[in-house]
């Protein structure tokens, strides 16, 4: 599914081998959204029981929203319902410490007719 962009830069082709603990997590957690797992134990070695999700404002959410793990893996069930496929392309991860800076493109087709 290569989908255009207006954003011309290449996308980064990652080699888990290669990658960082870090960043082998994040793309873990990465792999059980697109895959749309919804059990709490996949995540139970990627997420802090304490994580916040931050959603900006989107089509679909219009003010965003900030939701707790629970909510955050309710979003994954509903996502699983309104999308046929979705996928991150990155384009950079910066990784200083352990934390992580990870700029992507999101593209996901709905599976519904979201208005």
């Amino acid at each position: 599914m290569d989908t255009p962009t207006l954003d011309s830069r290449p996308f980064l082709q990652i080699n888990r081998a290669s990658a960082s603990a870090n960043v082998n997590t994040y793309l873990s957690f990465i792999h059980n959204l697109t895959s749309y797992i919804t059990d709490t134990v996949a995540y139970s070695e990627i997420l802090h029981p304490d994580v916040v999700f931050y959603d900006n404002p989107n089509l679909i959410n219009k003010v965003g929203q900030v939701r707790n793990a629970s909510k955050g893996m309710a979003g994954v069930a509903v996502g699983q319902k309104i999308l046929a496929a979705q996928r991150y392309d990155f384009i950079e991860i910066i990784e200083t410490g352990d934390k992580l800076i990870i700029e992507c493109i999101w593209t996901g087709t709905m599976a519904i007719d979201a208005g």
